[in-house]
């Protein structure tokens, strides 16, 4: 009996040892920093910085203060720090347990140059609800409007599309706020100019300089109840002072109907089930349709009802398919010749492969008192439905002068 006590005494001083050692283990995991993001300019607070365990979905925000803290796993964990215009920086945690971070103004992002109505402003003096969309990210989609390239790349605007080229697109910015279809559309406004709809179409992406969407009600106190679905501000390029500049840059490719396409019968197969169809529920297929044999056999023509037999029209001897015949489609026939291969309409209507292809070329340039910009385009569009397409030809140009210190003039005009 005592032999067994201690046996069991044994037993639980190890469970208890090991115990304490997983807890130990588990606590030894997690491991609590803390510390403050500052400006390195001035060593400010900076509040709601993003503090993240790299790798990993843990993660904070800096307070008022830019205070933090966060729990890591092990000492070789690295903290990312961002913050809206500063840049990313990255400390690797090692054996502290207070890591203050500092982080550098990003002046790029910060002195970026918006246009909102009556004048620019720099990014970070900007209130209202703006989208800056990038010219590289919009011509990334090969399409033949910029209207078209937006999808997806602001937020909060919606571009509908019969996917059709050249078609014009249904934009909607923060949802519909009139019953009027045409209130709902936003204003563009392309060089201080508003524009409509039809002639989107014929701007050239690779005109387009900068590109922004004021989308609150800001809007409409610049430009008025036109604004009432928002703005969308565009600036072509312009030149530059500099040597003369030549660009070129092209792109081709080709389309497919990436869905698949459905399975069809053809008149002899339809007729197959059909037949079995009759047979199935114990009736006796009509022999006008499908002969009196034990299958379905298609007749070779169709004979209208009505027809009298011994009438020279519907003697298959006199059928012709020639169009030049005078008496063609009229009186010497009133039979139709079947079609059992039947039509294919899906390979008749969708092409194989829908080319597309664009051509750029751009001369710009400016000396000390002057500037120019002049481009051509050549856009073409085959679409997967045959017969339809979208070809341009664009031709733009701007060019100023400087006739004294505040006295500027010039002109832009598209073909």
């Amino acid at each position: 009996m005592k032999r067994l006590l201690h046996a069991v005494g044994r037993s639980a001083l190890v469970g208890t040892i090991w115990l304490a050692a997983l807890v130990g283990t588990v606590q030894a995991q997690d491991r609590r920093i803390t510390g403050r993001v500052t400006n390195s300019s001035d060593n400010q607070p900076v509040p709601g910085a993003t503090v993240q365990v790299k790798g990993s979905n843990a993660g904070t925000t800096s307070d008022a203060s830019g205070n933090y803290a966060i729990a890591v796993r092990a000492g070789t964990d690295v903290l990312v720090i961002s913050s809206v215009g500063y840049k990313t920086s990255e400390v690797r945690v090692g054996n502290q347990n207070v890591v203050n971070l500092s982080l550098a103004e990003d002046a790029a992002s910060l002195s970026e140059v918006v246009v909102t109505g009556y004048s620019t402003q720099q990014k970070r003096d900007i209130t209202g609800a703006v989208a800056v969309v990038k010219t590289k990210d919009l011509l990334s989609v090969p399409a033949a409007s910029f209207t078209q390239q937006l999808e997806g790349r602001a937020a909060g605007v919606t571009v509908g599309t019969s996917g059709e080229p050249g078609a014009g697109v249904s934009l909607r910015i923060r949802g519909i706020s009139s019953f009027n279809s045409e209130g709902n559309d936003p204003l563009i406004i392309i060089d201080g100019t508003p524009v409509r709809g039809e002639y989107l179409n014929s701007i050239n992406p690779n005109d387009i300089e900068s590109l922004q969407v004021l989308k609150d009600a800001s809007a409409a106190s610049i430009y008025g109840s036109r604004a009432n679905g928002g703005v969308i501000i565009v600036t072509t390029k312009r030149g530059v002072k500099g040597q003369t500049k030549v660009t070129y840059d092209a792109y081709a490719g080709v389309q497919n109907d990436a869905s698949r396409k459905i399975r069809m019968l053809n008149p002899t197969e339809y007729a197959d089930l059909l037949w079995q169809s009759y047979q199935n529920v114990g009736q006796t297929p009509p022999a006008a349709l499908f002969g009196t044999g034990a299958k379905p056999v298609l007749p070779d023509y169709i004979v209208p009802a009505g027809a009298k037999e011994g009438d020279p029209r519907v003697n298959p001897a006199n059928y012709s398919t020639n169009i030049d015949d005078t008496n063609y489609g009229i009186s010497k026939f009133v039979i139709t010749k079947a079609n059992k291969e039947g039509t294919n309409w899906q390979r008749e209507i969708f092409r194989q492969n829908a080319p597309i292809q664009s051509h750029n070329i751009t001369v710009s340039g400016g000396g000390e008192h002057s500037r120019f910009a002049v481009s051509g385009n050549f856009f073409d569009q085959k679409g997967i439905v045959k017969e339809v397409f979208f070809k341009r030809y664009t031709i733009r140009a701007n060019s100023e002068f400087e006739v004294k210190k505040n006295i500027r003039i010039g002109e832009s005009f598209q073909y």
